[in-house]
């Protein structure tokens, strides 16, 4: 075989420089350019790849007035995002209004429910019909059950709907329910609380009560229409004829002394009371509206001791030693009104 010249190798090596000299200046690998054999008697050049001349310089160092004018920057973008102490406020009370509207059961127009505390007088009749009963939900009601002289009156079951009525902190779920309220000897409940699952309810509740043959039946309801305040039973106090197993045994020495043809019945007690030494069987009445007054439920009957006369009700007993005295009533009352040295009058309030 016979070689290319090495003249035109040459001349075709300089062709090839020139073309790659206008390219762009990124990285070429050139490919073997063959010379054809009538051209260059069958001989091949290979042309080696460019050198890379295309990449960027290396960045200019920082300066400390560049660095400054970044923190700058930085600063007024970070404080852009954050929110006033008057923005803050505002979320904080669409919050506040949320809640309180999520929490309110009514409608938006309804005033809040107007509480109020009941008694009711329990009839002997069984044809009697069911005692009415308001309440309200997220309101508790409390019943308390006392026989005629205020001893209170225990309670052996209640039944209701618990999916309907909580009792005593517990229900809200489906099916009827009856619950035993007997706590153990000594400690008989008698008083229960009882609050509606909804808004809008609608039910009854019979109570049964120790000693009683026939319960005591509620007839309950809750909710009020659009713009309407409703009246909500907070606390009912019942009222039962006769008397209640937990009534306190009379003591020894009232028991023994018989009325005499005036009606007067001697009461031994009175003196203890008036010393200041009330038997050990007495029960501390508390006196809310008195600072002079003590009293004390002693063989279901209120005693009250203070340095007053009193004007109202009519007492069954009385002792007095100098200007201090004591007085009995036989059934126990909650106020009573009493006149000062002075002459003044005022009302003693009593919670036993």
């Amino acid at each position: 075989m016979r070689r290319f010249p090495l003249a035109a190798s040459l001349a075709v090596a300089a062709i090839h420089t020139a073309a790659l000299a206008q390219t762009p200046a990124t990285t070429v690998q050139a490919m073997p350019e063959t010379v054809s054999p009538q051209q260059a008697g069958q001989a091949t050049v290979t042309q080696p790849a460019a050198a890379n001349q295309g990449e960027p310089p290396p960045p200019a160092p920082l300066t400390p007035e560049d660095l400054e004018r970044l923190r700058l920057e930085m600063l007024q973008n970070d404080s852009a995002t954050q929110l006033t102490p008057g923005e803050i406020g505002s979320l904080r009370d669409r919050n506040r209004d949320t809640q309180r509207a999520l929490s309110y059961p009514s409608y938006e127009t309804t005033p809040p429910p107007v509480g109020q505390r009941r008694e009711i007088q329990v009839s002997p009749s069984p044809n009697t019909p069911p005692y009415p009963l308001v309440l309200w939900k997220g309101m508790v009601t409390a019943i308390t059950f006392l026989d005629r002289t205020g001893n209170p009156w225990p309670i052996l079951r209640v039944a209701r709907d618990p999916g309907a009525f909580a009792l005593n902190g517990q229900g809200c779920a489906a099916g009827g329910e009856q619950s035993e309220m007997s706590a153990g000897e000594g400690d008989r409940i008698t008083t229960i609380t009882v609050m509606p699952c909804a808004f809008w309810s609608w039910g009854n509740i019979v109570i049964s009560l120790d000693g009683m043959t026939a319960p005591i039946i509620f007839q309950v309801s809750s909710g009020a229409k659009e713009g309407y305040a409703a009246a909500v039973d907070m606390g009912i106090t019942v009222h039962l004829p006769g008397t209640s197993p937990l009534k306190p045994q009379r003591p020894a020495g009232y028991a023994a002394a018989p009325d005499d043809a005036t009606g007067f019945r001697p009461d031994a007690a009175l003196s203890e009371f008036l010393n200041g030494t009330p038997p050990k069987a007495a029960r501390p009445a508390k006196v809310l509206s008195s600072a002079d007054a003590a009293a004390w439920i002693y063989g279901g009957a209120l005693y009250l001791r203070g340095n007053f006369t009193v004007v109202n009700p009519v007492h069954q007993a009385r002792a007095a030693y100098g200007e201090l005295q004591v007085w009995r009533f036989d059934q126990p009352v909650s106020r009573i009104l009493v006149k000062d040295r002075s002459g003044a009058e005022q009302i003693v309030t009593l919670d036993f």
